[in-house]
């Protein structure tokens, strides 16, 4: 039986270092970043803040990365549900 890969740190060969997120935990992680972004207090510090302004557009973007990793039912693997 092939073993998973986890998430965390991965490099191959000569390359850079990279992560590698796993679905179910990219999703996750996405949930949290959504839920951040729907607090008000958040929100408004990411509004009213100059210096991090684009904050608030990066973490969106990175939300709806993390969750294009949801596959479809017919793209699963075997054995999941």
């Amino acid at each position: 039986m092939k073993q998973r890969v986890q998430t965390g740190k991965m490099q191959s060969e000569d390359d850079w270092p990279g992560v590698f997120i796993r679905g179910d935990d990219a999703l996750g992680f996405a949930a949290i970043i959504r839920q951040l972004l729907a607090v008000e207090a958040f929100r408004d510090l990411l509004l009213h803040s100059p210096a991090i302004r684009d904050c608030r557009h990066h973490l969106h973007e990175l939300a709806a990365l993390l969750e294009s990793c949801r596959a479809k039912r017919s793209q699963r693997a075997p054995g999941r549900s």
